[in-house]
């Protein structure tokens, strides 16, 4: 048995004029420990409460093809929140035309700072039967609801928590089991709504949440997940800061958003450069700070995509969005974030980095997520590079088993190639066994533009009945050499040898 899988990589021949020798690398991926263990729910996905205000478009729970496609990411965390959170209200015997609650501006402005109304948004309702169509839809495929709560219904600078307890009434008499957060970027208030919150208020707010969770019989196991701050800045550790000095006590899990670009302004070549990819380590100073305030507590990132503002179209919904998408994966695992939700799993009518579109088809990174989620298991190896290469990103985990079908003890190593030319992969294992290739490629002639992938060379699409297709991987002998075509990803499987971290992989359920 060897201790550690080396895996050498050979770079593809340069253009003849720079470079005619191979580049090499010796990757060794440490089979002896995890250095990380992730929750089973890594992998997670958000939708946005602008469901609810547009009345749920296209996003039928009752559709066969939409619980197919929700269940092969289980199982999930479900964030229902965003800048919508903000303004829903909940009536059980309301209609959705209707405000439950009228727009006084004491009470869903008062404490913020401005006596402004944001544009473009006001209060709608969430019915008892919106409720129940969301709970029963993440019951039925595996999925855990996180809902986000109004911050902003406010009497006297305080959270006029009266409608959260109506929810929390009838959550508990419909036998739910739900987590809550409160409030959706506090920190950003002062510039995306026209008000402010600060930290001591929000903290004390958030006090008040564990006290009403901790009255009710049927919601004291519920966790409280939050503050959902923007991407690290000053500000933004500042208001951590504050906000877990007072706050770190009724908190379990701290939850930060991230994104790498501005939809507005992306390009295709954001999506390979390592440079960009590398902005995910500024998320490092939230762990710290975590760390320090907050000891034992998770940090997840509670929503997150490739660029702001809705995405990019053409971009950020096609095969060249996967290179972001997965080194995220990776990366975040590396650094301990032990849960990432993806920003968002259906598009509706705004934004362009959903994983499935209105029409529920999905965009590349839903088979891409569906891949990972298979094949990747919660334990996190440690992957040494010599020499480095810079437009390659390498990542491995202990294979899900459970998942995935392989024996305990394999090992999945997930690699990107963000350059121009090949590179070919030398896998040393013991001789007569086998490694299992899952490439994924552009499907057609747009390249990394295409709307669709290929696994294998075969496009990945929905069978007939809507179910989900096979994910068949290629069988490779031991020892191959194997080649990652330019500005492509792929997985590879690794059975031989058992990898001590692995050997006793077993997922349970936090």
């Amino acid at each position: 048995m060897f201790s550690v899988y080396s895996i050498v990589f050979l770079c593809g021949l340069c253009p003849a004029v720079l470079v005619t020798a191979h580049r090499k690398a010796l990757i060794d991926v440490s089979e002896s420990k995890a250095v990380k263990q992730l929750d089973e729910r890594f992998l997670s996905v958000a939708l946005g409460s602008t469901l609810i205000a547009e009345r749920w478009k296209t996003f039928n729970v009752s559709s066969l093809k939409l619980q197919n496609l929700a269940r092969g990411l289980s199982p999930a965390y479900v964030r229902l929140g965003g800048t919508y959170a903000d303004f829903l209200i909940f009536n059980k015997t309301g209609t959705p035309s209707e405000n439950a609650i009228a727009e006084d501006t004491d009470l869903w402005l008062g404490g913020c700072g401005v006596n402004k109304a944001p544009k473009n948004i006001s209060n709608f309702t969430m019915t008892g039967q919106d409720w129940d169509s969301i709970n029963k839809f993440t019951q039925a495929v595996g999925w855990k609801l996180i809902f986000d709560l109004n911050v902003l219904l406010r009497r006297g600078g305080h959270w006029d928590s009266s409608n959260a307890e109506e929810l929390m009434h009838y959550t508990v008499n419909q036998g739910y089991h739900v987590d809550f957060e409160l409030g959706n970027e506090p920190d950003a208030f002062h510039h995306a709504l026209n008000r402010t919150l600060s930290s001591t208020d929000l903290a004390r707010d958030y006090r008040h949440l564990f006290a009403l969770l901790q009255k009710s019989a049927g919601l004291q196991k519920s966790r409280i997940i939050g503050p959902d701050l923007t991407r690290p800045s000053k500000r933004a550790l500042k208001y951590l800061s504050k906000f877990l000095t007072k706050a770190s006590s009724v908190v379990d899990i701290v939850t930060v958003h991230q994104y790498y670009i501005n939809g507005r302004a992306a390009t295709l070549n954001n999506f390979t450069d390592p440079h960009v990819l590398n902005y995910l380590l500024d998320i490092d100073e939230y762990l710290q700070l975590t760390r320090k305030l907050a000891p034992g507590t998770p940090v997840w990132l509670g929503e997150t995509s490739s660029a702001w503002g809705g995405g990019a179209d053409g971009l950020t919904n096609r095969y060249v969005a996967g290179f972001m998408w997965l080194d995220k994966l990776g990366l975040s695992a590396l650094l301990g974030i032990e849960v990432v939700c993806r920003q968002s799993f259906y598009s509706g009518s705004y934004g362009f980095y959903a994983l499935v579109d209105k029409n529920l088809n999905p965009y590349p990174d839903y088979w891409l997520s569906l891949l990972y989620k298979t094949l990747v298991g919660r334990e996190v190896l440690n992957v040494t590079v010599s020499p480095s290469i810079k437009t390659l990103r390498v990542y491995a985990h202990c294979t899900n088993s459970k998942l995935a079908g392989y024996r305990r003890g394999a090992v999945t190593v997930y690699a990107m190639n963000l350059g121009s030319h090949a590179i070919k992969l030398q896998l040393n294992q013991g001789s007569g066994d086998s490694l299992y290739q899952y490439l994924l490629t552009p499907h057609g002639s747009d390249g990394v533009r295409s709307r669709h992938v290929n696994l294998n060379g075969k496009r990945l699409r929905l069978e007939p009945d809507d179910s989900l297709p096979r994910l068949t991987p290629r069988r490779l002998a031991a020892r191959r050499s194997v080649t990652l075509p330019a500005l492509t990803f792929s997985f590879y499987v690794l059975t031989s040898p058992e990898a001590n971290a692995c050997s006793g992989n077993s997922i349970k359920t936090k």
